[in-house]
Formats: C-alpha cells, structure tokens, sequence
C-alpha cells in the first residue's frame, strides 16, 4: 500500500514538473538585435518552425513607442489569453485583440518610460528600459536595431503552428506610433476614389480639347 501511495505521488510529482517545464506559447517578445532592415507598415514577416526570429532597424528618427502586428490563427480558440504569452524590454504594455469569428489577431506593444538623456551613457540601446526603440545614430552599431522573436522561452522552435491550420503563419507590421495599416476596405475606397478623380480629370482634358 505504501509503495503504491509513493508510486501516485512521484506521478503527480512528474506531471508537474513537466506542467512547469512547459512554456506559455504561443509568444513573441522583441529584444536587442544585430545588424538589419529597416521596419516600415506593412512589412511581412513567416513563422519558421512554428516561431523564428526576424531583425530590424529603426530609422524613423525618432523613438518607436508604440508598434503593432496583426496575423489569422484558428477561430474559436477558447480563452486565448491562456495560450499566449508577449514580452519587451522596449515597451510597458503588451495587448491583443483575439477575433474568434475570423481569427484576425492584432498584437499592440506600447506604453513607455520617460527617457533621461542626461543618466543614459552614449550608444545607450535602451534595452531593457522600456522607453522605446530608439531611432539609429551616427557611430553606434547597436543603437536602433532591434529584434521580434516568436519562438519558444530558450528555444530555436516556436509553437504558434499550434494555433493555425495553415502551417506557417504571416505577421504584418499594422502599426508603428500613429502610422497604422489602412484597412482593406478602406484601401478599395480610397483605390475607387482614385479612378474617379482620374475619370473626371479625363473628361475635362476631353472638353477643353474639344
């Protein structure tokens, strides 16, 4: 009796640990990084391995404070926000808006510390002090690059093929401070707008020729 009350015990015992050794994914954060391109709206990015990490600069000429994603995952995940996990040392707030109808995911990083120019030393990259992304500058390699990466807390693998039946999944860069991604209805629109003005235009050159 004794052995099998033991025999339980290390079972649940196991079942935690690996509960624990389990990250919360999927996840994405955005860190430090290397030498890269330059980050605009509407830039695309494909999951590799179910994550991968993907590497840009930040040459705005000012601070990013506020930048945005969206991508389409699986609809009808319950709770999603026990499922995904986001983290920056760049940024306070990290939200998302989960549409379970058409599985439209919008990631928003935001909120920033005030930046005291003054205590920070020069080439400072501003990792890890939630102020932002800082714009590139003349003599430091390390200032205004940064990283997005989707994989796996200490791993080269990510899980988000794990909310998407497609297999590998686009991220694209909706928002970056108050630039934002027009909509796609709002892009027809404007394109409608666009032959009209020119169709007017045509008439005119028509009658004046006339």
């Amino acid at each position: 009796m004794r052995f099998h009350r033991l025999l339980v015990a290390g079972f649940v015992a196991g079942l935690s640990m690996a509960a624990w050794a389990t990250p919360i994914d999927p996840r994405i954060s955005i860190d430090d990084g290397g030498l890269s391109p330059a980050i605009d709206v509407g830039n695309t990015f494909i999951t590799v391995n179910g994550g991968g990490v993907f590497d840009y600069l930040n040459n705005t000429g000012q601070f990013i404070t506020t930048l945005g994603f969206q991508t389409t995952v699986n609809t009808g995940i319950e709770d999603f926000n026990s499922v995904f996990s986001c983290a920056s040392g760049f940024f306070l707030n990290c939200s998302f808006d989960y549409n379970g109808d058409t599985g439209l995911l919008k990631i928003l990083f935001s909120g920033v510390n005030p930046e005291d120019p003054e205590s920070e030393p020069e080439c400072d990259s501003e990792a890890g002090e939630q102020e932002g992304i800082p714009s590139i500058q003349e003599g430091c390699t390390n200032v205004g690059h940064f990283r997005i990466n989707l994989n796996d807390l200490e791993s080269e693998t990510g899980s988000w093929d794990t909310v998407s039946s497609n297999g590998q999944l686009q991220f694209e860069v909706q928002q970056i401070n108050n630039t934002v991604l027009p909509e796609p209805s709002t892009l027809v629109l404007f394109g409608m707008s666009l032959l009209l003005i020119a169709g007017i235009a045509r008439r005119r050159q028509s009658r004046n020729r006339a």
